[in-house]
């Protein structure tokens, strides 16, 4: 019976220190999961904010576009193309895009990098432009 007793104390023992190593990892566990939760969280925060910023962004670049349709519009009509390259140039630095000034004369101009991709002066004002304006002032584009 002695035996028996002895045995049965150590089972007791290797249970409750497996219970307390089980417990750790567990608390452990849980403190990685509450970490991961709070970065999460944080990460939803910058993404709002960041999606915040973009819509305000969008609609700064809306409304300038829109302001730069209406003046180029009255400002083509006059047929003054210099007028129009001014009136670009602040627009464009207006909403922070580096715009480069003319190399030359005569539609030579240096592209311009906007957004990941290469602009010049005169494409930006045929993207604004009417239709018809856009050809009365730059001709046909093949």
């Amino acid at each position: 019976m002695l035996g028996v007793g002895y045995v049965w104390i150590k089972f007791q023992r290797w249970l409750s220190s497996d219970l307390r190593d089980m417990n750790a990892f567990s608390k452990h566990l849980d403190e990685k999961i509450n970490e991961a939760a709070l970065k999460l969280d944080e990460m939803g925060r910058y993404a709002e904010e960041t999606r915040n910023i973009a819509a305000d962004t969008n609609s700064q670049i809306r409304d300038l576009r829109e302001e730069m349709r209406a003046g180029f519009a009255r400002v083509a009509d006059r047929g003054d193309q210099e007028l129009i390259l001014d009136i670009l140039y602040h627009v464009c630095s207006q909403i922070g895009v580096d715009v480069q000034p003319l190399a030359g004369r005569g539609g030579d101009i240096r592209p311009v990098a906007h957004g990941g991709r290469i602009l010049t002066i005169t494409q930006g004002i045929r993207s604004v432009l009417p239709a018809a304006t856009r050809s009365r002032i730059f001709g046909r584009q093949h």
